[in-house]
């Protein structure tokens, strides 16, 4: 008789839950020894737990109402379907047997792994705030990536390195071999070369030797002028009459002598009597009344 009994409650028809259209019962039973009861281990998908042991296994579970939900399978209370507002919307609807799923809006991501809120996306240079916000990397630090926190800047600290890229928010630095200094290199012969002037140079070295020729020329243009003058007043041209007062004693003095001292003239008899002649003119003149 319990045999024909149990066998009725397997084929009986499942009936199905008006809230999420599932099938309500209880899935895997055992038949309690020695009575009419069975005890249900594991309810249908979206139903909780009733009872745990009576006569129809049907009877033990019963699916849950609309927005609400079950994950497990011998749980007896049903959950409120979680509500996505504000930055968030739905992913996944709410189902019996599972909650609905959220999603961030565009520019936002998830604060946690079950997206319980969403917090501002930040991009390369940021960092995420505890207040869901973002803010830019602090000086000697950096972010590379979507939505992660800066680093510091990596130090040049190897033997032989510095920094040939500076660093930004954005990025790293970037290490490079450094460069060597100008030094001064010994040639076979170890005379040491000269390095090449600069424009600035090659311009102030030609002013100072074109005002030096200036200097030399400016003197000797002059001597030369003279000196040609000098030549056109010795070589008189043909036909040039000698001054009336020019006697056979009386000599021109030569060109070279215009920059020397006068010289007295010789015969100082003539010139006594010169001054003797003057006197007696001057006793001769008749004396005014």
């Amino acid at each position: 008789m319990r045999l024909v009994h149990g066998l009725v409650l397997l084929l009986a028809v499942p009936v199905l839950a008006a809230g999420h259209g599932v099938v309500s019962g209880c899935q895997d039973w055992s038949t309690v020894k020695d009575s009419k009861n069975v005890c249900c281990n594991r309810c249908k998908p979206g139903n909780r737990l009733v009872t745990a042991c009576g006569t129809e296994p049907n009877a033990l579970c019963t699916p849950c109402g609309n927005d609400t939900y079950i994950s497990g399978s011998d749980q007896k209370i049903c959950l409120r379907c979680t509500q996505c507002i504000g930055t968030l919307h739905v992913k996944e609807k709410c189902t019996a047997s599972s909650d609905t799923v959220c999603e961030c809006s565009q520019g936002f991501r998830c604060g946690d792994s079950k997206c319980s809120f969403c917090e501002k996306e930040c991009k390369k240079g940021h960092q995420p705030t505890r207040n869901r916000t973002c803010e830019l990397c602090p000086p000697g630090t950096y972010n590379d990536q979507i939505h992660h926190h800066c680093i510091n800047w990596t130090r040049c600290s190897q033997p032989g390195q510095q920094i040939i890229v500076p660093g930004k928010a954005e990025s790293d630095v970037i290490c490079g071999p450094k460069k060597e200094t100008n030094q001064t290199t010994l040639p076979h012969d170890n005379k040491p070369t000269m390095s090449p002037l600069s424009n600035t140079e090659n311009n102030a070295t030609w002013i100072l030797i074109s005002f030096g020729l200036l200097c030399i020329a400016i003197p000797v243009l002059t001597i030369l002028y003279l000196e040609l003058r000098r030549g056109k007043a010795t070589h008189k041209p043909p036909g040039t009459k000698e001054p009336l007062n020019a006697g056979p004693n009386q000599r021109s003095l030569p060109e070279e002598c215009s920059f020397c001292f006068p010289q007295q003239e010789h015969g100082g008899s003539s010139s006594q009597s010169s001054m003797a002649s003057l006197v007696s003119e001057d006793k001769i003149l008749p004396l005014e009344a």
